[in-house]
């Protein structure tokens, strides 16, 4: 599970527009019945990937749940773009699967 968890990050990342800098499997957790399965990510990403990212997270199968967020920009402040251009943020953000111990996902 944690590795389709992985996968399925990276791939959401990579077709938005973003760009992965890591990927790590946490410690799966004991959550009841099920299983907590946890990744952490870093990315680089404007707003409006990241915006798509999390849609796609929060919207595809398996189901996966965004537990933190960390989002940093990346320009001074008071930093203006020119029109039509998004600078990057530094995004980091742990999702959560869930699987059923000996049994599907």
């Amino acid at each position: 599970m944690a590795a389709e968890v992985q996968d399925r990050v990276r791939q959401f990342i990579e077709s938005s527009g973003g760009r992965v800098i890591s990927v790590q499997m946490g410690v799966a957790r004991d959550d009841g019945r099920f299983k907590q399965v946890p990744v952490t990510v870093q990315a680089n990403a404007n707003i409006l990937v990241t915006r798509r990212i999390l849609h796609a997270l929060e919207s595809n199968e398996p189901y996966l749940f965004v537990d933190s967020l960390l989002v940093r920009a990346q320009v001074p402040p008071g930093y203006k773009p020119p029109p039509g251009f998004e600078p990057e943020m530094f995004v980091q953000f742990e999702v959560s699967g869930f699987a059923i111990p000996g049994g599907g996902t």
